[in-house]
């Protein structure tokens, strides 16, 4: 059975008795104790819902009807980043989204007017209709991402590559944006594994992956591509930008510590760059930045080259 619980204890405030605060009460009386009601009306709306953002948008619609609110805010513990419908505001009030005795998040009424004895409630009342809902959403999405992640190094996969290249390339046929696609490999890693083992080429895959991660925008995205091959799609790019950029990225790179087994274990990058063109097909841009990252390798290796 899953539940919302009150994170705190909320001020009662008590305003003049306006048209308004005098509806919600008598609404409340009528409906509060109504399951089926609650259940017909909100808790099928918001099983419809498979994302969160729907969800947080079907429940703040809800409340709007009966309750003032700049916005609502969910927040999964597993989330870096949490949903917002609406606004923020001054004055708040939190319940914790609970399922089988364990906190999996929180749901947020936000206001810019001070939260009334009624309206927090209803809040609380009607916010553990958000349990299975969120839950659920929070399950989809991490399946999502199992399937559009590499296991071993954590980043987007090719199929995830796929997918959001044809994305920006839609976007930039829509609104003229910039982006730019780079294709690294890692120089010379089959004496990596020849020399150290598999497992320490394992490592210094993960361990660069990391790196890069730690190196570009939250914008922009790292897919391992296949072996030792991975993918930059740098949004609001332009062709000039992403190769100082890279440039900037390969140096980095070549100075890190890459593995304990030999502390003078050093990794260099060859790199090929391409940004987009107006008609690009689908493959246009990982074909150009390829021939690019090839003429690298050919030309030394240790350098980015765009095309």
């Amino acid at each position: 059975m899953g539940y919302a619980l009150q994170q705190k204890r909320f001020e009662i405030v008590r305003p003049t008795q306006d048209h308004r605060t005098l509806a919600l009460k008598k609404w409340l009386e009528k409906q509060v104790l109504n399951e089926k009601f609650l259940e017909l009306e909100l808790s099928q709306a918001l099983q419809s819902k498979l994302d969160i953002r729907s969800i947080a948008r079907q429940f703040s619609t809800t409340l709007s009807t009966y309750i003032d609110h700049s916005g609502i805010q969910v927040s999964t513990t597993d989330a870096k980043v949490v949903t917002v419908e609406g606004k923020t505001g001054q004055y708040t009030e939190v319940v914790d989204l609970i399922l089988d005795e364990k906190r999996f998040g929180t749901v947020t009424l936000m206001a810019q007017q001070p939260i009334n004895q009624w309206s927090a409630i209803f809040f609380r009342y009607l916010a553990r209709y958000l349990v299975h809902p969120v839950r659920n959403a929070q399950l989809i999405e991490s399946l999502r991402l199992q399937t559009m992640t590499d296991p071993l190094t954590q980043t987007f996969n090719r199929a995830a590559l796929e997918h959001d290249l044809h994305h920006e390339m839609a976007r930039s046929t829509r609104e003229g944006t910039p982006f730019t696609v780079v294709m690294l490999d890692i120089d010379h890693f089959k004496r990596i594994n020849d020399r150290y083992g598999h497992q320490v080429g394992d490592q210094v895959l993960i361990e660069l992956s990391n790196h890069i991660r730690g190196e570009i925008r939250d914008s922009d995205s790292l897919y391992r591509y296949g072996g030792e091959e991975f993918t930059l799609i740098l949004r609001n790019t332009e062709l000039e930008d992403g190769v100082k950029k890279v440039e900037a990225l390969l140096n980095q790179c070549k100075n890190q510590h890459y593995s304990e087994a030999d502390p003078d274990l050093r990794v260099t990058l060859s790199a090929g760059i391409t940004s987009w063109r107006d008609h690009d097909a689908d493959n246009a841009m990982i074909e150009r930045a390829d021939q690019a990252l090839y003429h690298s390798k050919e030309s030394g290796r240790d350098r980015a080259t765009a095309k």
